[in-house]
């Protein structure tokens, strides 16, 4: 099976850690956005063009160092995303589209990271935000309605039902290396692991993966761990995709590297891998290309590289198959256990850089 790209284009700017968010910020068509040096917020869509014929490329000028980058359907009776924008002091809320602030937020604690949903109790999608040792939830005016205090500064947010009781829990990672589960502000869960919490998502079925400062990865299933493995990397960036149109929702890992791994979600079994030759800074999963086809799986490198495999994974690429012998040992036990694992070495294969690419396999 050979491997082609779907296309390319060029982003000419590096792209800051965990900083880059897909949005449909006009109700129907896709926009890349995302953090650069020099507190810039650049917007890419491949769908509109400028004179010259190349895609349109606004930015932002925050001109202050960005710590965070969210997008979300916030505004009531709207299906437009706007723009979440994190700084070491304040919250801005964006409205792309009519090209005005929604909101501008004093947060003293700080902006670490940002996610936008609906959480417990409350039925309208909030943003909330991770600071020093707090968490915050705004809604669509820019008042807080959730607030609540953490052991440890905040690194990693997600939204996810894992009691399956029909409304999305709160998932918190600090850097006091404890994973905290919240029902609106009631702490229901605290899970104690070895290093900071930096990634956290849902991955269905009571199950939700996370990754710490070590280079470690796993899955629980509520307080239960599934699985983990180590690396002597670090992962950058994880997503929640159904890789090959199964219905089973596989674990989608990005690491310094510059590596793309997915792993079964209840095993923990390598699938799938690629290498972008740069490290990965950001994972995405949205309708860039084709606005009216199937999710994509979009990985975005430092150096300005977006590539990812189609939707609709028929066959496992021969050149994968290696890794499936890689050695990786999977631990099923429960948190409290220590990590006392081999180092995974994985083959990194060359990828050009600066590029946005979406291969298709014939």
């Amino acid at each position: 099976m050979m491997r082609t790209p779907g296309f390319q284009v060029y982003l000419n700017e590096k792209v800051l850690l965990n900083r880059a968010v897909l949005g449909k910020f006009d109700g129907q068509t896709s926009c890349l956005a995302f953090a650069a040096n020099a507190g810039k917020i650049l917007l890419h869509n491949p769908h509109e063009s400028n004179v010259a014929g190349s895609s349109r490329q606004p930015r932002l000028n925050i001109n202050k160092q960005i710590t965070a980058v969210a997008a979300g359907p916030l505004l009531p009776n709207s299906t437009r995303d706007v723009l979440l924008i994190g700084t070491s002091n304040f919250l801005q809320c964006y409205d792309v589209e009519h090209n005005r602030d929604v909101f501008f937020k004093d947060v003293a604690d700080g902006v670490n990271c940002m996610v936008v949903g609906t959480c417990g109790s409350y039925s309208s999608s909030l943003v909330v935000v991770g600071g020093n040792c707090s968490v915050q939830g705004f809604d669509s005016t820019g008042k807080e309605v959730l607030w609540t205090v953490t052991g440890g500064n905040v690194t990693a947010l997600a939204l996810a039902d894992i009691d399956e009781d029909g409304s999305n829990e709160l998932l918190v990672g600090s850097d006091d290396a404890d994973i905290r589960v919240y029902k609106d502000d009631e702490l229901v869960l605290q899970i104690p692991e070895a290093d900071v919490v930096t990634a956290l998502v849902g991955l269905g079925g009571k199950r939700f993966a996370y990754a710490l400062r070590n280079g470690t990865i796993g899955v629980y299933q509520e307080s239960t761990r599934l699985w983990r493995v180590k690396s002597k990397h670090t992962v950058s960036g994880t997503v929640a995709f159904d890789l090959n149109n199964d219905g089973v929702i596989e674990l989608i890992s990005g690491w310094s590297n510059g590596k793309v791994e997915a792993r079964q979600a209840h095993t923990g079994d390598v699938v799938a891998r690629d290498n972008l030759g740069s490290g990965v800074a950001a994972l995405l999963t949205g309708q860039l290309r084709d606005q009216q086809g199937e999710l994509e799986l979009l990985a975005v490198s430092s150096e300005g590289q977006v590539s990812g495999p189609p939707a609709k994974l028929l066959q496992q690429p021969s050149h994968f198959s290696d890794v499936m012998h890689m050695t990786v040992t999977l631990i099923s036990a429960t948190h409290n256990d220590l990590i006392n694992q081999p180092v995974v070495v994985p083959c990194d294969m060359l990828a050009s850089s600066k590029s946005i690419c979406c291969y298709s396999y014939m």
